[in-house]
C-alpha cells in the first residue's frame, strides 16, 4: 500500500512537473516576442516618410537582426554598423533624423490608409510621393534568424523592387504577418521566397501566398504547424502554375535542399537498415 502511494505520487509530481515546464515555456516565448515587438518592430511612420521605405526598412532589418540585405547599387549590409555608415553616406544621421513635418502632404497621405493604398497600387503615385528620397532600392533580404514579428512587415508594404526574401528561423512571426506583407507591393515584384522552420504559419498560409504572382521560386521546410503538408504543396502548385514550389517531407537536418533522387535514396538505406536488423525497434 505505501508503495502504491509512492508510485502515484511520483506519478503526479512528474505529470504536474511536465505542466509547469509547458506552461514556463509558454509564458516564455509570449514574453520574448513581445520583447522582441517593443525592442526591433515597433513601427515608426515617421522614419519611412523622412527616410523613405527602402532605406527605413533596411534600418529596421539589420536592428531585428537580419542576416544580410542587397541593394540596387550593389551594396551588401550585413550588420548594423554597416548600415549607419550606409545611411549617413546618404544624409541620413539615425540618432538624429529631421523629419519631415506632420503638416506636409506626404505625411498626410502616408497617415491615410486609404491615399496610402493607392500608392501602393499606382506607380505615378509612388514616384511623386517618394520623390525626396534616394532611387536607390532593395533587391534581396535575407532574414535568417532575424526578430521578426507580425508588426515588423509594416516596413515591407512600400518597398519597391523587393526581388527576392528569406524568412528562415524566424519564430515570432506567422499568418498575419504574411497577410501584412500581401497587402504591399512585393506580391509585384517578388520572384523568389524561401520559409524554412517556422512555428506559427498554418494552412491557412497557402491562401495568401497564392496572391504572390509574379514567384519564380518557393520553397518551405519544417512547418510543424502545418498539419496537412501535401494538401497545401497542392493548393500552392495550382495557385502559381508558373512557380517551382518545393515543401518537403522533413526527414534530413537543414534546410531541406535535398533533391528527390537523395530523398528516395536515404529512404532505401532506411529500409534496408529495418530488413538487416529486424530486431531493432523503429
Amino acid at each position: 500500500m505505501i508503495e502504491s502511494h509512492r508510485q502515484i505520487s511520483h506519478y503526479t509530481s512528474s505529470f504536474k512537473g511536465r505542466i509547469r515546464r509547458i506552461l514556463e515555456f509558454k509564458v516564455l516565448g509570449f514574453w520574448r516576442k513581445r520583447i522582441a515587438e517593443n525592442m526591433a518592430n515597433q513601427f515608426y511612420p515617421e522614419r519611412v516618410i523622412t527616410m523613405g521605405p527602402d532605406f527605413s526598412c533596411a534600418e529596421w532589418l539589420m536592428n531585428a537582426g537580419a542576416t544580410s540585405i542587397l541593394l540596387s547599387d550593389g551594396t551588401i549590409i550585413k550588420s548594423q554598423k554597416e548600415m549607419r555608415f550606409f545611411l549617413k553616406n546618404h544624409g541620413f544621421d539615425i540618432n538624429n533624423l529631421q523629419p519631415v513635418a506632420p503638416e506636409t502632404k506626404i505625411a498626410e497621405e502616408f497617415y491615410s490608409k486609404n491615399k496610402r493604398q493607392s500608392s501602393i497600387n499606382n506607380d505615378i503615385k509612388y514616384d511623386e510621393r517618394w520623390k525626396h528620397v534616394s532611387s536607390i532600392h532593395i533587391k534581396e533580404i535575407d532574414a535568417t534568424d532575424a526578430v521578426i514579428t507580425d508588426k515588423g512587415f509594416n516596413y515591407l508594404q512600400e518597398c519597391k523592387s523587393i526581388e527576392s526574401l528569406k524568412l528562415n528561423f524566424n519564430d515570432y512571426f506567422g499568418d498575419e504577418g504574411l497577410l501584412q506583407l500581401s497587402h504591399g507591393r512585393i506580391p509585384r515584384t517578388l520572384r523568389k521566397m524561401e520559409i524554412c522552420f517556422n512555428p506559427a504559419l498554418t494552412e491557412r498560409s497557402a491562401l495568401i501566398l497564392s496572391k504572390f504572382r509574379q514567384l519564380k521560386r518557393l520553397h518551405m521546410y519544417f512547418l510543424p504547424n502545418v498539419s496537412k503538408r501535401e494538401a497545401m504543396l497542392r493548393q500552392l502548385k495550382i495557385s502559381l502554375p508558373h512557380c517551382k514550389i518545393t515543401f518537403p517531407e522533413p526527414f534530413f537536418i537543414g534546410m531541406g535542399y535535398e533533391s528527390e533522387e537523395e530523398r528516395a535514396a536515404y529512404k532505401r538505406i532506411e529500409k534496408q537498415k529495418k530488413i538487416n536488423d529486424p530486431k531493432k525497434k523503429p
